[in-house]
């Protein structure tokens, strides 16, 4: 089954577990690599080619979650009750910063002939950042998102954002930039620095990555 990736959105009276390894009646974590405050990365047994019923993206009740399916694996998580769960698609960084009011950081530098083709912003509080660049070879994802905790925002609630990735491929330990990643599946780095979590896929080897 590869890689889920799961952005998990609480708020004081909602919690909903989006991510299949907290399902420990049906399989087991293995390996698990702390990368920050509300960042995280599983390896666990083979997952079944058919999850059983959960709380899950994929089996949560159409327009209470949104969905990005990737090449290097599929991200979702919940929304909050009364917001929209479009995904955004929008042609460059510009755009991107006049709709959201941030401006994500892109790559200094790319592998030859490269260049952005979209960008997906999710909905909600607290938003994620899907740039994907093509190019000659596979294409070159980065995600982040915020996970910073919010305490009695304008709706009078705590909120908190925590990313948790898990994979039945491989995980490795690395340093990237004197901070603690992971390199999994062979083509996906994740850390977090700076209340943010980073997740850049399709470099090929860790040594091209890093």
């Amino acid at each position: 089954m590869g890689l889920i990736v799961a952005v998990g959105l609480l708020a004081i009276v909602l919690a909903l577990a989006l991510v299949p390894a907290a399902r420990a009646e049906f399989v087991a974590t293995l390996r698990r690599v702390a990368l920050g405050q509300a960042t995280e990365a599983r390896l666990v047994e083979p997952l079944p080619g058919e999850l059983p019923p959960g709380d899950y993206p994929c089996q949560l009740p159409e327009g209470t979650h949104w969905i990005v399916q990737t090449d290097v694996g599929n991200f979702g998580a919940n929304v909050l009750p009364g917001e929209d769960n479009e995904v955004r698609a929008i042609a460059g960084l510009d755009e991107v910063e006049a709709l959201a009011g941030v401006r994500p950081p892109a790559p200094t530098e790319l592998p030859a002939d490269y260049a952005l083709r979209e960008v997906r912003v999710t909905p909600g509080w607290a938003q994620t950042f899907f740039q994907f660049y093509e190019g000659a070879g596979p294409d070159i994802l980065i995600a982040q998102t915020s996970v910073e905790i919010v305490v009695g925002n304008e709706r009078g609630q705590s909120e908190a954002t925590a990313v948790s990735l898990v994979t039945d491929g491989t995980l490795e330990t690395v340093d990237f930039d004197g901070r603690p990643a992971a390199w999994i599946d062979g083509h996906l780095l994740m850390w977090e620095a700076d209340g943010t979590t980073f997740q850049v896929g399709g470099l090929g080897p860790a040594d091209v990555a890093l």
